[in-house]
């Protein structure tokens, strides 16, 4: 791991950010960006995907380093070219909306998202999507069941919250849901996600013995939303 500590001033306000990318070899390595902290994780993966560098990078702290924390793919300029207030997704524009908006405690990058339940939503890509969703919740004591609309919109672990927020999240709804999916064999089926190349074939069946996506990571990716979906945050949608 490699870190790259940022500032950014405004006005009379100090704020931090501590900002992560996940890539997994060398090409993939080559999207992230020189502004934020680089986690190699290509002897590290696991079907829990960045979910595990997530829990990882809580468990080192690194949340504790800086006012905002978030863990992106290495992709995630190509994934976002939307604008906020006309500026484009970059880093210093990230920094510049969230030091803006101290008063926010989680910032997500699903603006243009309108769907009402993207856990329900999921079920009609990954069959038996919401049975297993509905498990976790009921095992872990989050909630009993799944709420029928969900407002506040996180995919692909695309966003940044204040590190207590962030912290929170991870101890008491994503570690646990991690173990239960462990621990439950339907969870290992293919999640029909898409047709992989021989190369991605041997990594996963060499990281965790599938020659396919999981349904971890499709699970995993939606719980933010649930989480603030049951707790008051200052929450905010940009880009």
């Amino acid at each position: 791991m490699s870190r790259v500590e940022k500032r950014f001033i405004t006005g009379l306000e100090q704020m931090q950010t501590n900002i992560w990318q996940v890539y997994f070899d060398e090409n993939s390595k080559k999207n992230c960006s020189p502004e934020w902290n680089h986690y190699d994780n290509s002897k590290k993966l696991t079907e829990h995907f960045e979910n595990s560098v997530i829990v990882d990078l809580i468990e080192c702290k690194e949340h504790e380093k800086a006012d905002y924390f978030g863990v992106f793919s290495h992709d995630i300029l190509k994934d976002l070219p939307f604008r906020e207030n006309g500026l484009p997704f970059t880093p210093q524009n990230l920094e510049k909306v969230i030091g803006e908006n101290l008063d926010i405690d989680v910032f997500a990058f699903q603006k243009r998202r309108q769907n009402k339940n993207i856990v329900k939503q999921a079920e009609h890509y990954h069959p038996g999507f919401l049975k297993m969703v509905k498990n976790i919740l009921i095992k872990t004591g989050f909630l009993s069941d799944v709420p029928e609309r969900i407002d506040n919109i996180i995919l692909f672990n695309y966003f940044v919250a204040k590190g207590a927020v962030y912290e929170r999240y991870v101890n008491e709804l994503l570690r646990p849901a991690m173990k239960i999916l462990e621990g439950m064999p339907e969870a290992y089926l293919n999640a029909g996600y898409k047709k992989l190349n021989t190369a991605t074939i041997g990594r996963f069946t060499e990281a965790f013995g599938k020659p396919h996506y999981p349904y971890h990571p499709f699970i995993l990716e939606r719980l933010p939303s649930l989480f603030m979906q049951k707790y008051n945050y200052n929450f905010k949608h940009i880009f």
